[in-house]
Order: structure tokens, then C-alpha cells, then sequence
């Protein structure tokens, strides 16, 4: 009371809202630990820790020091239970009152105790003396908001971050049974997610749990998260410890020695002492080898300058660097795939056979570590291809003066990839992951189609192919692809999956990655002028799959109007054409609209149009993808090219007769509602045929419009009118139906009225008004059936 900062509010209040700020991010950060917590539960399993050391390479070297580790943990052991000094740990702790704050004191004092050991009588304490403990239980991590209880540094490293934290230590007071709880488990893998992001050089990261007198240590690896059981680190009472202390005498043993191993052995695979600053490989590609140097040389890449990428606390990751290779400007990438997945340097060496462009050439390559716990570390030494197409959209298209340039990078893109993806399946390679930050642009405006690590290698590669890679990679292809094609509903970037995908099809084709390619123009089209992705935009929006696939089925199916859904106007964009055509390509079987025909969970039937490719990519592109075709186009583009010439006649015979009728024209608003009805027996062919509506005051059609499993039910109800459908969906991009998958048709009268149906038109309106004074009535509902019963000639038309 009477203290006030400088801008006259009471400190008191001050503090109380920094309290309650503090306790409302509290309460969000245990909501962030229980749901990462419930996502990695899945992927835990318990080993023992002889298996452990089977999988680390330790078994020898615990086998040798077993002895000496146990008589060390005997000498600080103390004889009699009350005795307490500097050179001796007490493990009897008194369990009831104990709190979280006691089991890390406790655990600090055994610690302390093995430092103080003389290395010149047990060499072995050596390894220990690299590292320093702290406790965090009151200060952050620099660098970040966690707080774990305790870490172990490197004592070679300065800065307390997490770029320099060996292993982790948290403690509970309640021990834990079979399943640790979600809030502590997500917690822990909280901050092994941050170790993973800021040490790219990590195998595993280890966290030792004291759960009540229990310990156990968590190695967080890329497939999960593998739980040891290290025994009791303390007994509850002195009367208990004469019994407990041969149990302590083991799990201390083990303890002390997992402490005392170098960083390449425990939780790397180098040296990582102090920072690692150039790495150099050697080596065949399926049995390489990679170490730390001190100085750069020609073959020794630095790994200073890291490019920014996401790292998840488990499953597959990549590490990127930015830098030179034999005096070249190259790009380093470390990445984790589960071992029964095609290694992505395979891939490259099949697309380079088979002489793909526009893919990066490939200086190093090979496996550094064959198999951790179920997964694989590759590297891959290539040419640096630019910036990510998306980021260049971002920083340059708020500015007005860049636009046409970046649409002629849109369009270069467009053709550049398109030709790439022919190509790669004509070498037997599918891409899989088409996105905006996986196509590429350097300063002279070179495309690049990187990142081919959830590629698929089919079994079209040719046997020359697949023998090479099996001896340079000691892999078996054919097993390997048999395994991807069971994954080919489940890879891809959200935003950009295409429509099969999100319906989980397995069969997947190069049109799902011509799919996901025009997303991603249409998508880099909507940050000009705004120089922002647009991804609150309908067809961005990201939900369950099956949303977002019907979401995008009746979005497409309008072929003026998409742009609009994903925040892009192709109408005042100078390579809108090349989308367009992309669009067609991709969307329409001839000249009619199957988007909804992919919610159907069945084999592709879509064939591919040599004219639309050849006017995408152009005659240059063209005949470099297919040399045999460059002079002729196939039967079905020939009869594409006629139904379009007779499609603009019919157009202009129409406008003709319009402008001598007159302006009779009136327009409704069709709403297309899904319902659970059985599905008909109709071919794609029947959407193109137009619907002659007689006349009628309200009416119900059914308009054949086939979709995943269910018709769609067509209801109209307006004026009267005489006019065929659109076999067209014109979609409204301001209706919430989007969504929801729903379509909104737009049915305006394009055949003219004759002056014969205008008189009977005028003879049955009469008609109608004679009998509706007779009888009282103010309207009237005529069906179909009923016109067709009266013998109604405009309804036999």
C-alpha cells in the first residue's frame, strides 16, 4: 500500500495481473502437454536395459565397467542411513510429504557425490566432469518459456539453451505405473521436441523420470518414445534402507553409467561436446560415415547456417543447411524416414536417370545410419535451387510494381512442374508432396521441383534402373514401392492435397500431383497484392478430409469462378490461361466436369489430353516430355477440338435467336442439397445433356449430377419459365455452403420464346385465371407428370 509505478497505478495491482497472467499461461501450457501428451502415447513402448544397450553399441562397454560402477556407487553409498556429507549420498527420503522440489534436490546431491570422485582413481568419472547440472524449477530456459526441474549442459558450452542441453531431468511426486499421465508425458516431450529443433547432429534425447522413489529414463526418438526402467534412486524410510540397499546399489550403477557416456554414444551420433561446426562425409552411399572437423576443406561442409524448418517431436524430420561444397553453393539435408521407406537419395538417382529436369543435382548422398529404432538417417549433399516460390509471392506481391513478373514466374512455374512431373512418371517416380514450399525459383528464374522424400518409386523403373540403385543402395525396390502404395492416401501438404487424396484412395495417380499443382498457383496468385497467403479462403480452409474434399468438388466445378474460392483472379492475371487450361486438364473428361466423380472411392479412369499439355507447356516442352508426339495429337483430343467448335456454333446460333426474341429472359437459383438416395445408373455423358423445364408454377426435377455414394436432389421452385439447364455449376463464392460441400447452380433461360409458345402461353394463363374464379383458388402446382398427362405440347418438346 502507498507504492505506485511510474505511470501511477498501484504496484499491487501490478503484480496481481502478472500473477494472473502467469497462472492463465500455466493453464494453457498443461493444455499444450496433455494434447502433444495424448498424440505420442500411441507410439511408447517399454524395452529393458539390456535391450537398451543392445541398441546404443553398449553391451561391451557396460559389460567391462559394470564392476567398477558398482564399487563406486558402494563407496558413496552411506553405511548407516542418518549419515549426510559431502562425499557420501543418503538416498532415504521421506515419501508422504515428499514434493517435486526434495526428489531433484535429492537427485542433485547424488550427483555432486560422483563429480567429487578422483578421476585418477576411476577413470571412468571422466566422461561425467563434461557435464554441469542446473536446476530450472524457478527460471526458464534461455530462449524459451519451459522450465524443466533439471539438465544436464555441455561444459564446453556457455549459453544455457536448449541447443546445448544434454539430457533432461523432471520429477513427479506420484509414481507412475504401467502409462505415464498425458500432462507429464507431453510436458517431457515438450522439451525433447525443443532439444530436437535447435541439435540437428541428435540420435535420440534421453530424459530421466523420477516418479515417486522410482526412476526410469525416456529416449525420444523419431519413431516414439522408448521407457527404461532404471529401478529406485531412494527409499522411503531408514528402516527400509538396510533392505533397499542392494536395489539402489543396481540402479544407481546403471544410472551413473548412462551419465557417464560421451555425447557421440548417448543421444548423438557425433561429437557434440562443444558446438559442431563443420561435418564431413565419407564412404559408400549405403554404408556412409560422417565426422566432426575442426577446419573447413574441400570435403567438409558447414552446418553454421541453418535454414528454418519445423521439427516434430516424433516421426519423420528434416535439418537444412545453407552451405558451399567445393567452393559451390550447395544445401545440406538430414533427414529421418522409417526404414521401410524408399530412401529419397534412391529416388533422385532414378529421376536423374531417366534425365528429369528441373529437379537439383546431387553432389553426395548415402546412409548414415541404416536402422534406430525403426528409422533411418539419410543425408544428401545438393545444388542450393533458390527460394521457395511462396516466399517470394510473400515478400514481393504486396508491392503492385511486381506483379506482372510474378505472374510470369506463376506461369513458368506452372509449365516448368508440369513438365517435370510428365517426365519423373515417365522415369517411374511419383512426387506425392506438391507444394509451395517445395517449388522452387533461383535468381536467373530457374524452377525447381525439391524435397521428392515422399516420392514413390513405381514399378515401371525399368530393370537396368532398379538393379543400380540395389547394389549402390542394398535396398530392395520392389518391396520397398509395394509398402509406399499403401501410403498413397496419407502423404501430402494439406493445404494442396487433392480430392482423391482427402477421400484416402490408395491408387494414386500423376493427376493427384497435377491437382496439388494448380492449388499451389492458385495459392501463390493469392498473395498478389496483398503480398499474403490466403488461407482463410474456402478452398484453403483446412478441416476433416471429407470436408475438404467436398469442399473442393464444388468449388472446381465452376471453370470461371475458382479462383475466387483460393483468393486468386485469374482474370486480370496475364498467364490466367495456362490455370485455366491446367484447370481443364485436370477436371474435365470431354469437355464435362468430373470433379465429383473423384469423391468415389475407385480406380483412375481419367486419360490424359496430349492437346491441353501441349498448349500448357508448349511445343518446346512438349516434345522434349514426348518426342513421339509431337506432330499428332490422340483420337480423343481430336474429338475434344470438334465438340468445342460445335459447342461456339451452337453459342452463336443462340445469341442470334435471343437478339431477335427479344430480352424474355428470367433467372433462378438452383440449390443442388445432398441426399441419401440410392445411386442411378448414369454416366459422366449425362451431365452435359440440358433439362427442357415446361411450364410451371413450382416444380421438382431430379438432375442427374453423380456423386460420391448419392445422387444429388435438384429442387427449383420460382415463376414460370421455359428454359434448359446449365449442365454448367456456376458456384456462389459468398455462400456459407461452400463449406459443406453444397453447390449452388445458376439456371437462366438461353433458348428464346417463339411467338406460337408465347400464345399458348397467353391462352393458358387465361385459362388458369377463368378457373381460379370459378373455384376460389389462388394458385395453382402443376407436376410433370401432370403436363405429360394433359398432353401438354411444350412438355412432349
Amino acid at each position: 500500500t502507498g507504492s505506485f509505478n511510474v505511470d501511477n497505478t498501484p504496484l499491487a495491482d501490478t503484480r496481481a495481473a502478472r500473477y494472473i497472467s502467469q497462472l492463465k499461461e500455466e493453464e494453457k501450457a498443461k493444455e499444450r502437454y496433455e494434447k502433444l501428451g495424448a498424440s505420442i502415447a500411441p507410439y511408447g513402448k517399454t524395452m529393458n536395459f539390456a535391450r537398451m544397450l543392445g541398441e546404443l553399441g553398449l553391451q561391451s562397454s557396460y559389460a567391462a565397467s559394470e564392476t567398477d560402477c558398482q564399487r563406486i556407487i558402494d563407496e558413496i553409498l552411506v553405511k548407516v542411513a542418518s549419515k549426510h556429507d559431502n562425499q557420501s549420498y543418503n538416498p532415504v527420503i521421506r515419501m508422504k510429504d515428499v514434493k517435486e522440489a526434495a526428489l531433484v534436490e535429492k537427485f542433485e546431491s547424488f550427483v555432486a557425490c560422483c563429480s567429487n570422485i578422483s578421476e585418477q582413481e576411476h577413470p571412468l568419472v571422466g566422461c561425467l566432469k563434461e557435464y554441469r547440472f542446473e536446476t530450472h524449477e524457478t527460471r526458464n530456459v534461455v530462449g524459451s518459456s519451459a522450465k524443466p526441474d533439471g539438465v544436464f549442459y555441455y561444459r564446453g558450452h556457455i549459453t544455457e539453451t536448449f541447443s546445448n542441453i544434454h539430457v533432461i531431468v523432471e520429477a513427479k511426486k506420484q509414481p507412475c505405473g504401467i502409462h505415464i499421465p498425458n500432462q507429464s508425458l507431453g510436458q517431457m516431450a515438450h522439451y525433447a521436441q525443443l532439444v530436437w529443433e535447435s541439435q540437428p547432429t541428435r540420435l535420440f534425447v534421453p530424459a530421466i523420470f523420477l516418479n515417486g522413489a522410482l526412476m526410469d529414463v525416456l529416449l525420444f526418438a523419431r519413431s516414439g518414445y522408448w521407457r527404461v526402467s532404471l529401478g529406485s534412486f531412494a527409499c522411503d524410510t531408514a528402516k527400509n534402507y538396510t533392505a533397499a540397499r542392494r536395489i539402489l546399489l543396481d540402479s544407481l550403477s546403471r544410472l551413473f553409467f548412462l551419465l557417464c557416456q560421451p555425447s557421440e554414444k548417448f543421444g548423438h551420433f557425433v561429437d557434440a561436446s562443444s558446438i559442431p561446426c563443420f561435418l564431413k562425409f565419407g564412404g559408400t552411399k549405403s554404408d556412409s560415415s560422417v565426422s566432426v572437423a575442426d577446419t573447413p576443406g574441400d570435403d567438409c561442409v558447414s552446418i553454421e547456417s541453418r535454414i528454418d524448418r519445423e521439427v516434430a517431436a516424433h516421426r519423420r524430420a528434416a535439418f537444412l543447411f545453407d552451405t558451399e561444397y567445393r567452393s559451390a553453393r550447395a544445401v545440406l539435408k538430414l533427414s529421418w524416414t522409417p526404414v521401410n521407406r524408399q530412401p529419397e537419395g534412391a529416388l533422385y538417382d532414378i529421376l536423374h536417370a531417366g534425365n528429369v529436369e528441373c529437379i537439383p543435382k546431387i553432389f553426395k548422398s548415402g546412409i548414415l545410419i541404416a536402422n534406430f529404432l525403426g528409422y533411418r538417417l539419410e543425408y544428401i549433399l545438393m545444388e542450393h535451387c533458390g527460394r521457395p516460390i511462396l516466399d517470394r509471392f510473400t515478400d514481393e506481391g504486396a508491392h503492385l510494381m511486381n506483379r506482372d513478373n510474378l505472374f510470369s514466374v506463376a506461369g513458368s512455374a506452372l509449365q516448368s512442374v508440369c513438365a517435370c512431373l510428365l517426365q519423373a512418371e515417365k522415369a517411374g517416380v511419383y512426387h506425392r508432396d506438391i507444394s509451395a514450399g517445395n517449388i522452387t525459383v533461383d535468381q536467373n528464374g530457374s524452377v525447381y521441383l525439391i524435397d521428392w522424400g515422399y516420392g514413390k518409386a513405381l514399378h515401371t523403373v525399368s530393370d537396368r534402373v532398379k538393379s543400380n540403385v540395389k547394389n549402390d543402395w542394398a535396398i530392395d525396390l520392389d518391396k520397398l514401392t509395394r509398402n509406399e502404395d499403401a501410403r498413397d492416401g496419407m502423404t501430402g501438404t494439406m493445404y494442396y492435397m487433392g480430392i482423391r487424396v482427402l477421400m484416402g484412395n490408395s491408387n494414386r495417380s500423376i493427376f493427384e500431383d497435377l491437382e496439388s499443382l494448380l492449388y499451389v498457383i492458385l495459392g501463390v496468385l493469392s498473395c498478389v497484392s496483398t503480398g499474403r497467403f490466403a488461407a482463410d479462403a474456402p478452398g484453403f480452409e483446412i478441416s476433416s478430409n471429407l470436408k475438404s474434399a467436398y469442399a473442393k468438388a464444388g468449388i472446381m466445378s465452376d471453370p470461371s469462378n475458382f479462383g475466387i474460392c483460393f483468393g486468386a483472379s485469374l482474370d486480370h492475371c496475364g498467364y490466367g490461361y495456362l490455370v485455366r487450361k491446367l484447370y481443364s486438364l485436370v477436371f474435365e473428361q470431354e469437355n464435362n466436369y468430373i470433379g465429383f466423380l473423384l469423391l468415389r472411392k475407385q480406380p483412375e479412369t481419367r486419360t490424359m489430353n496430349h492437346r491441353l499439355l501441349k498448349e500448357i507447356m508448349g511445343d518446346n516442352l512438349y516434345g522434349r516430355c514426348f518426342p513421339s508426339q509431337t506432330t499428332t495429337v490422340d483420337s480423343s483430343s481430336s474429338n475434344d477440338m470438334a465438340a468445342q467448335g460445335q459447342e461456339q456454333r451452337q453459342e452463336q446460333v443462340e445469341a442470334a435467336a435471343e437478339e431477335r426474341s427479344g430480352s424474355l429472359l428470367t433467372t433462378q437459383t438452383v440449390v443442388l442439397v445432398p441426399m441419401p438416395i440410392a445411386e442411378p445408373e448414369r454416366t459422366p455423358a449425362t451431365m452435359a445433356t440440358p433439362l427442357t423445364i415446361p411450364v410451371a408454377s413450382k416444380f421438382t426435377i431430379h438432375c442427374p449430377m453423380p456423386t460420391s455414394g448419392a445422387d444429388r436432389f435438384l429442387a427449383v421452385s420460382g415463376d414460370k419459365c421455359s428454359s434448359p439447364i446449365s449442365p454448367t455449376p456456376i458456384i456462389n463464392r459468398n455462400s456459407s455452403a461452400l463449406a459443406s460441400g453444397m453447390v449452388l447452380l445458376n439456371v437462366s433461360s438461353s433458348l428464346p420464346q417463339t411467338s406460337d409458345s408465347r400464345k399458348r402461353k397467353a391462352d393458358r394463363e387465361y385459362d388458369a385465371e377463368s378457373k381460379a374464379s370459378k373455384s376460389k383458388r389462388t394458385d395453382s402446382n402443376v407436376s410433370l407428370e401432370s403436363n405429360r398427362e394433359n398432353n401438354d405440347p411444350v412438355s412432349n418438346a
